[in-house]
């Protein structure tokens, strides 16, 4: 980028373009049951560190424009707060594009853990292991670069909105009958 902007930004669209076409074999029937499990929990609180917990609290604000309310902080400790309360019948979301919450959250990962809520993971590292299980685990493409990552989730999780809108939310005909 030092030398030479033009090139750094060829390479980097295209890096951003590769991430982008491995989207096409997103898992749709995982997707439709982790929508499903959102939809299903009362309780559905948001777990990862910075740029992922930022795409969390995206997804947040349009699932709550489906009338879906959800749980996501920046905030590690209001995180680990939010940990400590849940319970089995909860619904915890981790995401962490490259795995760093393994070495930033393990406080968070335990209590997670420990409540023996319903886990998701959404993560690009392959090789990841919380320590916990999960309920569903959704790959989000083969990421070769860590910058690019990021625009692979939010670009899923646009798409899950899209997807939990189709699913969940009541069209214009519904709501007239409803109304009537």
């Amino acid at each position: 980028m030092k030398n030479d902007p033009k090139e750094a930004t060829l390479i980097y669209v295209s890096q951003v373009i590769e991430s982008m076409n491995a989207l096409s074999s997103l898992d749709w029937n995982t997707i439709d049951q982790i929508l499903e499990l959102i939809h299903d929990s009362k309780d559905v609180a948001f777990f990862g560190t910075q740029f992922s917990q930022s795409a969390a609290m995206q997804f947040q604000t349009d699932l709550l424009m489906l009338e879906k309310y959800t749980t996501a902080y920046l905030d590690s400790s209001r995180q680990l707060d939010c940990a400590k309360k849940l319970n089995k019948e909860s619904l915890a979301i981790i995401i962490t594009v490259n795995g760093n919450l393994l070495n930033t959250s393990t406080k968070v990962l335990q209590y997670i853990k420990k409540s023996e809520c319903k886990v998701v993971l959404l993560t690009a590292n392959n090789e990841l292991d919380l320590g916990t299980q999960y309920n569903y685990r959704l790959l989000l493409g083969e990421i070769n670069e860590k910058k690019t990552g990021k625009h692979t989730l939010l670009t899923i999780l646009e798409l899950m909105s899209l997807r939990y809108y189709c699913l969940y939310y009541p069209s214009i005909d519904q709501l007239r009958n409803q109304l009537s």
